[in-house]
């Protein structure tokens, strides 16, 4: 018994032991980080006081240069019959597109350094904080946490000085354990760069319930420390947020540091850029991430939806479609700026329009051969919906993701392409790219059977032209006045 009772107060005493190692371990690692934090936030915040230079903003490149299509041409069956031979298609040039690296790409990581992991350890209790808040998210809503002291740091000057003096003071708040729940959120509702950032100004909206300036200083701040390389400048009393994009953005305003374009932005809302500001040259340390635009993934945003019925006539039999489609994502998008075609080809529909839509025109197109399957898609795009041009909608151009398409009253070439790309990547698996002609947008489809019409080769296979605008149009039917007009392929 004596034996036993000896093996346990020996056990315990090393447990004790381990536990006190632990925590001297523990106390050295986070007084290593914070001196490591200090000097970072030290040597960014004097580069602040001191490294402030004028620059010229450029207006944006305009999305479209060329008129484009104002009434949905129709095709008269007597007057252009199906193709009933191959028309080579004369190629001008190919859009780049920056691939994906793997499948599920891992966000950037929170510049926070975690302590390595100890040998086998007391699990340490993680305290509720302080202070949280509720911070609405289209359908979502999440809790995170916030130091009070948020609420009294403010700029009080638009200069070097009072940026400076508000880095010192968020530098030296609790602000870790809010990045950490931003980036846990990030991950749960599977939410790209430019929604994150959506996420990061909501959020200090809810938390700081400060003017504009203040939440342009605070999403800037919370980015860099998020790994981003954003950039804030000043012009007549007013903060502006900048940031570089691995896509090119249209209609955007920008300058150039060192080759890097960096774009005026809101996250939130449409901004107006100014003709001047002032900025600083240097970067934070390993806040080197450009912004990635696109959507890899759906934004996982599926509480609010909408609905309705689309319908389409072929061969004589009229099939009405039942759509839903995500309203949360359409408004998550609804000022997204405006940015390369091969973004809006790669995002895809929503799973809600994935579970209806696609569906039920699955279904309608079941047992059919594959020419006939895409000819039906084909149809139902050119029809289902009413055509006007982003100028007339909205008195400025606008891509539309799929279910904007799904959502808005009208569409014009580059809506009902993107859309049928996506409808026969997940119908029929075949693939498609996109066909820009001066003023318009196509599709082509590589089928794996022969079929006719207007065709060129890419990456050694036939695409045959597929024209979601050109109503009544069958497949290898380009219209008639882009026929002898070279094309740009953009592939996805």
């Amino acid at each position: 018994m004596k034996r036993i009772l000896l093996i346990i107060l020996f056990t315990l005493s090393i447990q004790v032991l381990k536990a006190q190692d632990f925590e001297a371990w523990k106390k050295q690692q986070m007084q290593e980080f914070q001196q490591f934090k200090d000097e970072r936030d030290k040597a960014f915040n004097a580069m602040l006081k001191q490294a402030w230079k004028a620059v010229n903003i450029e207006k944006g490149e305009p999305l479209i240069k060329e008129p484009k299509i104002v009434v949905q041409p129709e095709v008269k069956p007597e007057e252009t019959p199906a193709p009933q031979e191959v028309v080579p298609i004369k190629v001008d040039s190919v859009v780049a597109v920056i691939q994906p690296k793997e499948a599920d790409p891992e966000p950037p990581k929170l510049l926070i350094k975690e302590p390595p992991k100890a040998a086998p350890a007391p699990v340490e209790k993680i305290a509720k904080p302080v202070s949280t808040a509720v911070v609405p998210f289209y359908s979502a809503s999440i809790e995170v946490p916030k130091d009070p002291k948020w609420r009294k740091i403010r700029i009080n000057q638009i200069n070097p000085d009072g940026i400076s003096k508000f880095y010192q003071e968020i530098s030296n708040a609790e602000f870790e354990p809010f990045l950490k729940q931003l980036d846990a959120e990030r991950k749960a509702l599977r939410l790209n760069d430019w929604a994150f950032a959506q996420l990061v100004e909501t959020s200090v909206q809810k938390t700081t319930q400060a003017g504009m300036n203040d939440v342009r200083m605070f999403t800037w701040f919370f980015l860099l420390k998020s790994g981003y390389n954003v950039k804030i400048g000043y012009n007549d009393n007013e903060i502006h947020m900048m940031a570089p994009t691995q896509q090119r953005l249209f209609g955007t305003n920008y300058f150039t540091i060192d080759g890097t374009k960096y774009y005026v932005v809101d996250f939130l809302k449409p901004v107006q850029g100014s003709v001047r500001l002032y900025t600083y040259n240097g970067t934070y340390p390993d806040a080197n991430r450009a912004l990635d635009m696109r959507f890899v993934h759906q934004p996982d945003l599926k509480k609010l939806t909408e609905s309705k019925t689309l319908s389409f006539s072929y061969d004589g039999k009229r099939y009405d479609l039942p759509t839903t489609y995500n309203a949360d994502y359409v408004e998550l998008v609804k000022y997204y700026p405006q940015t390369d075609l091969t973004v809006y080809f790669q995002a895809m529909v929503s799973d809600a329009a994935s579970s209806t839509l696609v569906d039920e025109l699955a279904k309608a197109v079941e047992g059919k051969d594959e020419y006939t399957k895409v000819n039906m898609i084909l149809r139902f795009v050119q029809t289902a919906f009413e055509y006007k041009t982003d100028q007339d909608q909205f008195g400025k151009e606008k891509y539309f993701f799929g279910d904007e398409t799904l959502h808005y009253p009208y569409s014009d070439c580059e809506d009902r392409s993107i859309l049928f790309a996506s409808l026969v990547k997940k119908i029929t698996g075949l693939q498609v790219i996109g066909i820009k002609y001066p003023g318009h947008l196509a599709t082509a489809v590589a089928f794996t059977g022969n079929v006719k019409g207007d065709q060129l080769m890419f990456s050694g296979k036939n695409y045959t032209i597929c024209d979601p605008t050109y109503k009544g149009a069958d497949i290898g039917m380009s219209m008639p006045k882009f026929k002898s007009q070279s094309i740009t392929i953009v592939p996805f």
